[in-house]
């Protein structure tokens, strides 16, 4: 099940690169995993973990190598504090 999230979540993030609006997609994305994670934290083993945290890696780097408004920075802090 776990793996299934992870290759879904890592087909997502390929879809982000090359999509026209990488900006709202990564935060769509990051809404998506903070979500799954929350659902889904008390079954996730090890690995499971150490998958969301290389997905989670590649979310920031996007996020991060754009411009946001003061209220989609709250939102980003926000639900990158859920996924920690």
């Amino acid at each position: 099940m776990r793996r299934i999230f992870i290759c879904a979540v890592s087909l997502l993030m390929a879809a982000i690169v090359v999509s026209c609006d990488e900006k709202q997609a990564a935060l769509d994305e990051l809404r998506d995993m903070a979500k799954e994670l929350n659902d889904n934290a008390e079954n996730m083993k090890a690995e499971d973990w150490e998958q969301a945290a290389i997905v989670y890696a590649n979310i920031d780097s996007i996020l991060s190598a754009n411009d946001y408004t003061e209220e989609e920075l709250k939102e980003i802090g926000r639900l990158q504090g859920e996924c920690l």
